[in-house]
């Protein structure tokens, strides 16, 4: 066997296993076995009540024709017997032949039924002995007996039951196709709403509510789809609240904040050293303000413009402070419908990420896809573990969180949320370098 077979049939078989620990593979197949098990039930009673009395009446018939014809030629001078057989099997409408005509049979081993037959009419015809046979090209059965000291054969009309076993083996088979068929439809009907539930699960975003699950169908489908519809509902007027309270935030602390940066400007004195830091520190409070506002107010409502993306990149990097420490691999006719300063803001956050937290040289790179612009924004930096993509694109949450630098961890949650503005993706890819992927499609 191949590797190739042997990836295969794994393959097949895991399919197999994933099928029968599903809940349609489960209901399906315990569906197609219950309807099995009822069709042998079926099949035991039919043989019982059915095929064994039939048997019984044929056995009983041809036992009680061979004792009759038997008792009466020992009556008969042996002279007359041949006369006598012959009267009797036009009056029976049978044929039986003196032991030199053997019939030429076939060679063909007894079928169950023709088995059945046999045993039964040994058990009939105990004096006979052991009773020989044969088929004959006509599927007529020949019997060897004995009658009067003589040896005969007479031909019998072969067992056919072929109709009701036939006819019962199609029911079997009509029935479990028509029971795999209606399970399948039954379950589908079933699995499509759950499926529905687990797909609005997959792609619920607090930001952009999804449409109401319908609330129709059966009776416990209809309470999931209300529970997560309410869920759903909830979920969003908490995302809505928290955004709602950081823009007040945000709003309320830009005043106090402006006249704490007049008061500085407005001191001069001895301490410049003193009056550097105090300002530093008032940029960095207005800019965690800046984030904290961008996070609640989200990019949504801004329009799409044409953009041409090299001067977009520019004005990221120049906003990120990191002209002299990116170099920017991006045409000069790359133009691409966007919303310009959400993408703008996106490519900030990651260019400045990747700044003070990775290492140079830092590089981006715009590449025209087939129906999509992707770029790529490396740096040499440690980066962090791809499968904890999700935790640190989450609001609020830092690669580090013994870090001592300052930071909202709104960053890459930030930038995300203005990629997936512009209809596109963001992702990261550790090859060499420490690589984030912006894939932002062609129509918004």
């Amino acid at each position: 066997m191949g590797t190739h077979d042997l990836g295969q049939r794994l393959h097949a078989g895991h399919r197999r296993r994933v099928m029968l620990r599903s809940l349609f593979g489960r209901n399906f197949t315990l569906l197609v076995v219950m309807v099995l098990m009822a069709q042998l039930a079926a099949g035991l009673a039919f043989s019982a009540f059915i095929i064994r009395p039939q048997l019984d009446r044929a056995t009983s018939i041809v036992a009680d024709m061979v004792v009759n014809l038997s008792l009466t030629l020992e009556a008969v001078p042996a002279d007359r017997r041949a006369e006598v057989v012959a009267q009797y099997a036009r009056q029976k409408s049978v044929i039986i032949l003196p032991d030199s005509a053997e019939p030429k049979g076939e060679g063909h081993r007894p079928r169950l039924l023709e088995r059945a037959y046999l045993r039964m009419l040994s058990d009939r015809l105990e004096e006979q002995g052991p009773i020989s046979w044969q088929m004959d090209a006509n599927q007529r059965l020949w019997l060897r007996i004995r009658l009067a000291d003589e040896k005969y054969w007479m031909a019998l009309e072969s067992p056919r039951l072929w109709t009701p076993i036939t006819t019962l083996s199609l029911v079997i088979v009509i029935t479990l196709i028509a029971a795999a068929i209606a399970g399948y439809l039954v379950q589908k009907r079933l699995s499509a709403p759950l499926e529905k539930v687990a797909r609005a699960a997959d792609s619920f975003d607090p930001q952009h509510p999804l449409e109401h699950l319908p609330e129709d169908g059966p009776t416990e489908v209809a309470r999931l789809s209300a529970s997560f519809n309410r869920m759903s509902d909830r979920l969003s007027a908490v995302e809505r609240e928290r955004e709602i309270m950081l823009a007040g935030i945000s709003h309320d602390l830009r005043t106090p904040l402006a006249k704490l940066r007049l008061s500085i400007a407005m001191m001069g004195g001895e301490e410049p050293d003193l009056l550097e830091t105090c300002d530093r520190q008032v940029d960095t409070l207005d800019a965690m303000l800046s984030q904290f506002f961008d996070f609640a107010r989200g990019f949504d409502d801004e329009p799409v413009a044409h953009v041409a993306l090299l001067s977009l990149i520019a004005n990221a990097v120049s906003r990120a402070d990191a002209e002299e420490r990116v170099a920017v691999n991006c045409p000069a006719e790359l133009y691409l419908p966007a919303r310009p300063e959400a993408l703008t803001r996106g490519i900030c956050n990651i260019v400045r990420n990747g700044v003070v937290h990775g290492a140079q040289p830092v590089t981006i790179d715009a590449l025209r896809m087939k129906d999509a612009v992707e770029l790529r924004i490396s740096d040499n930096g440690p980066g962090f573990a791809i499968e904890e993509e999700a935790r640190i694109t989450a609001p609020f949450t830092r690669g580090n969180a013994a870090r001592s630098t300052a930071g909202t961890g709104l960053g890459l949650a930030i930038a995300k949320r203005a990629v997936a503005a512009n209809g596109g993706s963001l992702s990261f890819e550790r090859n060499g370098t420490f690589t984030a992927v912006l894939t932002i499609p062609v129509q918004i």
